[in-house]
């Protein structure tokens, strides 16, 4: 006689499976697996022993052909495949064990116990399916100067489902992978490539029933085309890709589509919108151009640490792309929610009771199989489902109905549902929203997001004013500001947020000149100035070099002191950050005394103040070479001349090999003659700085002849 396994003890038949976090509502219908199971039936969990574990869905099946009734074989093995492929269009699961005791009469039916469950993480690797495939796409040509980062992005997604227990891996793309430890299939990143490898999809039979596929896409293409996959030779249109994935029946499987290329926002609409099951997103809404640096290396991180942004210990999709999205709000400044699109669940008869006792709050979406408007507003409902993740249970209930609104036979149980919430549609869409007493309310046509977000906080305020949205951002900023340079650059995307002062500190301390030259993204915050002079004394060059940005602050004068101490030369080559400030002579004379060479090569940066004369003067006579280099840059002040000529007769070959720089004035002869007596072979190599004077014919040959003398 075949020996029970433990999972199977005795007369206790236990069927692990995967499913949501109310049993009753994957399980579907309580009273038909009552109707299996017996006379005596609780719902417990496992013990978390080493024999005590749930096996894999494998064993389950292979034990339940051995010791099961086909009757219950049948039932309960479509019922778990149900399950698991419901994962992704469910987003969230748990464990639970059925266990039945003394199933004498398989057939007397009766009320099924409480159903006490453990929330159990479900991350990729947990997914049931024992066949994972990842299609990656990049359509990058080799010469895009961004491919490299979109081959990482690659990579990354290669490396983190590997470690999610994926098993084949389709890559199209025209650039060498460094993941040499892992097989790939890979094609060219062209039209031809992508249907090349759809081709051998079909052709090998590597997609199963219960294959799980996840579809990544990234890259810029040749051109930036809209609305389509961009490949290097073209675009791959929206509609040729949907029919690819119906051909290889995707719609059997389970999808998860993240597309992420420029204007890729459209593409989950037409997926979902085909009827293939799964989940699509995007972060650029449609039409927009889509940052891929924000939101791709962010999500793949949320899928490989198990994100779970609200705590009920459920890693799932939309947290992720929530997660995702709110790291890309902070990185581009974006306002828009993205595109997040899934499959959902259509309300029968036979689920109707499991549906309807989710403690969620419930939106069902009633819609006619002819309705125009009811897909633009199923559009509103997934980005709702997107802002609130689950929070909310959205679910489809599809009306069988003519233009006129006569019922058709195909679909009676529609109306035979809709009579249980005691509701006769006016008009599609139709959506009806429970409220907390457990009555719904109905609203009529189509709404847009913002709208629609009005209507539920009315219904439940708590619900809207949660800080959902918020409360991502600050754990993702948190984690992904461990980076201070990208810390420091975005915040002014982040700086109203309570946390942000934490976050600015500690990149301060680690990027001190970036922490400068970021200044005006915080300077309004009553704990900046701390940040500016601790950065300051670190980098007093950087400090003087983003004066401007805290210039207008009372205490910005200390700062401009100390660094200017420091560093003189840098006091003098950003002087015109605060040199309209009464206190700023004194700082611009002593770096002067200091870096007499920066105070002549960088006179534009103090020379319409009323004390520049001073500085030029003595540092002209430290410095005369570098006065006659730069004598343009204050050659119209009415003192010039007498800098010129001072300097001239120091340096008399400098005053011939810039003598551009002042020769339209009038006092120019005087100085060039002189100077050329003095160095007649410099006068003669520098000729053409004057040569179109009156004067320069009987100059040059003065030179020659003094040249011919030595």
């Amino acid at each position: 006689m075949h020996k029970r396994p433990l999972f199977l003890r005795e007369t206790h038949d236990i069927l692990a499976v995967a499913s949501r976090a109310e049993a009753a509502k994957l399980l579907t219908t309580r009273q038909e697996v009552t109707r299996w199971v017996g006379q005596h039936r609780s719902f417990q969990v496992p013990q978390n022993t080493e024999t005590e574990t749930a096996p894999p869905p494998s064993e389950i099946f292979r034990q339940m052909e051995t010791d099961c009734p086909s009757e219950i074989t049948s039932h309960a093995r479509g019922i778990i495949m149900m399950v698991f492929l419901s994962f992704l269009a469910q987003s969230a699961c748990s464990t639970y064990a059925l266990e039945t005791r003394g199933a004498e009469n398989l057939k007397q039916i009766s009320q099924p116990a409480e159903i006490q469950y453990t929330p159990k993480l479900l991350s990729l690797s947990e997914h049931p399916s024992s066949n994972k495939i990842a299609i990656l796409v990049n359509g990058d040509t080799n010469e895009l100067k961004s491919g490299k980062k979109h081959k990482k992005n690659i990579e990354l997604a290669i490396e983190v489902l590997k470690e999610k227990g994926f098993q084949y891996f389709y890559v199209v793309s025209n650039q060498k992978l460094d993941n040499t430890n892992i097989k790939l299939h890979q094609f060219n990143g062209t039209t031809e490539g992508l249907d090349k490898m759809f081709e051998e999809l079909k052709t090998k039979g590597v997609l199963k029933k219960d294959t799980l596929v996840f579809f990544y896409t990234t890259g810029h293409g040749k051109d930036i085309d809209r609305g389509c996959l961009v490949l290097e030779n073209g675009c791959y249109s929206q509609s040729r890709l949907v029919d690819q994935l119906k051909i290889i029946k995707i719609s059997r499987s389970g999808l998860l589509f993240v597309a992420d290329q420029c204007y890729s926002g459209d593409i989950p609409n037409q997926i979902i919108e085909s009827g293939i099951r799964g989940i699509a997103m995007s972060p650029g809404a449609e039409g927009q151009q889509s940052k891929c640096a924000g939101f791709t290396p962010k999500l793949f991180q949320l899928i490989r640490e198990n994100f779970d942004s609200n705590g009920d210990g459920i890693s799932t999709p939309v947290e992720w792309f929530q997660g995702a999205m709110a790291n890309y709000k902070v990185y581009t400044g974006s306002k828009e929610p993205g595109k997040y699109r899934e499959s959902r669940q259509e309300l029968t008869r036979e689920n109707f009771d499991a549906i309807t006792q989710t403690n969620k709050m419930l939106i069902i979406f009633v819609n006619a199989t002819w309705c125009g408007h009811c897909k633009n507003h199923k559009k509103t409902l997934d980005e709702i489902k997107g802002t609130l993740g689950d929070q909310v249970e959205i679910i489809n209930l599809t009306v069988d109905v003519d233009p006129e609104g006569k019922q058709k036979d195909t679909n009676p149980q529609a109306s035979e549902i809709l009579k249980k919430f005691d509701v006769t549609p006016t008009g599609y869409p139709t959506t009806l929203i429970r409220q907390k007493d457990g009555k719904f309310i109905i609203i009529t046509g189509k709404k847009s997001t913002v709208a629609f977000l009005d209507e539920l906080k009315k219904i439940n305020p708590d619900l809207i004013d949660r800080p959902w949205d918020r409360e991502i951002i600050k754990r993702v900023a948190e984690r992904e500001y461990s980076d201070a340079l990208e810390a420091l650059r975005d915040a002014d995307k982040y700086i109203n947020q309570p946390w942000a002062r934490g976050i600015i500190e500690r990149a301060a301390e680690k990027e001190p000149g970036e922490a400068l030259r970021n200044a005006d993204k915080y300077i309004n915050q009553p704990w900046a100035r701390g940040i500016i002079e601790r950065a300051a004394e670190k980098e007093p060059g950087e400090a003087l070099r983003n004066a401007d940005k805290y210039i207008n602050q009372p205490w910005a004068r200390g700062i401009i002191e100390r660094a200017a101490e420091k560093e003189p030369a840098y006091a003098i080559r950003f002087a015109s950050r605060y040199a309209d400030q009464p206190w700023a002579r004194g700082i611009i004379e002593r770096a002067a005394e200091k870096a007499p060479f920066y105070a002549l090569a960088y006179t534009e940066e103090y020379i319409n103040q009323p004390w520049a004369r001073g500085i030029i003067e003595r540092a002209a006579e430290k410095e005369p070479g570098e006065a006659l280099r730069n004598a343009d840059k204050y050659i119209n002040q009415p003192w010039a001349r007498g800098i010129i000529e001072r300097a001239a007769e120091k340096e008399p070959g400098e005053a011939l090999r810039n003598a551009d720089k002042y020769i339209n004035q009038p006092w120019a002869r005087g100085i060039i003659e002189r100077a050329a007596r003095k160095e007649p072979s410099e006068a003669l190599c520098w000729a053409y700085n004057f040569k179109d004077q009156p004067w320069s014919a009987t100059l040059i040959k003065q030179a020659k002849k003094a040249v011919k003398k030595r």
